[in-house]
């Protein structure tokens, strides 16, 4: 993304901070929570002799600081979705290769060895490997974890290196399957870290959603249709969680225009040490949204398995 001329590196924290602070304070004057004040006295007597025209929305515009140039972190907005967890304390209640007594995480490696020892064995085809399997191959992490786990098998050593050879043959397209947002929220949930409620408000919520990447979704659905076929045992626990994930992901994040009691106003803030407070320079770099910018987000819907 930084690469190439006339692309400077991504350092913009002198230019962005005071327009963090200018937009949180922007969107208190403007956004009260439940509705949208009008921009003027003129638009404020036209709503008295014309009830029923449109109101103006003045809105503004909402900045990001980018997390390890991956993750869009909200700093500028200071209305949130009721219930929810801010997306940067969940990445660090869930980081990636925190897998231990990680269900969810457990039951598709382990499901993913036994097909590739399998497959290796001519007991499964290549077509149907590369069917359940294609968008969650590669990775250190995974391949890290697969090597432990055979560890106390009874794998020969020939038979363990064919493995991994085959689980470690990602498409190089993304970030490999233990960054997926959603597997590292079943983490969370499991091990008591975020309540299921908590988890599936911070999945509703729009912050979390501008994150969540196509491939993720798939890399979910994919796992969730795995542990769902016949004749898997033991995993109740890890559908049963993908399951009320994915169902929150049915519609659009709840818009506060439209459901204002879902959301609530940050604690008052001084503006003189707003940026010190806030601890912005922990970003170098910012990107900014555009004022009522509509963004629609990938919705799921499951379907029983056959």
């Amino acid at each position: 993304m930084w690469e190439g001329h006339p692309v400077n590196p991504p350092t913009n924290f002198s230019l962005e901070a005071k327009n963090v602070r200018g937009s949180w304070f922007g969107t208190l004057h403007y956004e009260d929570g439940s509705r949208i004040k009008d921009a003027s006295w003129w638009s404020k007597m036209r709503r008295i002799f014309k009830p029923n025209e449109p109101r103006f929305q003045v809105s503004v515009p909402r900045i990001f600081g980018v997390k390890d140039l991956t993750y869009l972190i909200p700093v500028s907005s200071p209305i949130s979705l009721r219930g929810a967890i801010s997306f940067e304390t969940f990445l660090g209640l869930a980081p990636p290769d925190d897998l231990d007594l990680f269900e969810t995480w457990e039951d598709v490696v382990l499901t993913m060895l036994g097909d590739a020892h399998a497959t290796n064995s001519g007991k499964l085809s290549e077509a149907t490997w590369n069917e359940r399997w294609s968008v969650l191959l590669g990775g250190d992490i995974l391949c890290r974890a697969v090597a432990k786990y055979m560890e106390s098998g009874s794998l020969s050593h020939a038979e363990r290196k064919a493995v991994l050879n085959r689980i470690s043959r990602g498409d190089g397209q993304g970030r490999e399957f233990a960054h997926n947002l959603l597997l590292r929220m079943c983490g969370a949930i499991s091990r008591g870290r975020i309540s299921l409620n908590a988890a599936k408000r911070t999945v509703r919520d729009r912050f979390f959603r501008e994150n969540l990447t196509i491939r993720e979704l798939n890399q979910i659905v994919s796992s969730w249709s795995i542990l769902s076929r016949d004749g898997f045992i033991n995993s109740n626990l890890s559908i049963n969680i993908l399951s009320e994930l994915l169902s929150e992901l049915k519609e659009q994040p709840p818009n506060r225009w439209d459901n204002p009691d879902l959301f609530e106003m940050a604690p008052d803030q001084d503006f003189g040490s707003f940026i010190e407070e806030h601890k912005l320079n922990r970003f170098t770099l910012f990107l900014q949204e555009l004022a009522l910018q509509q963004q629609n987000f990938a919705t799921v819907t499951l379907e029983p398995t056959s």
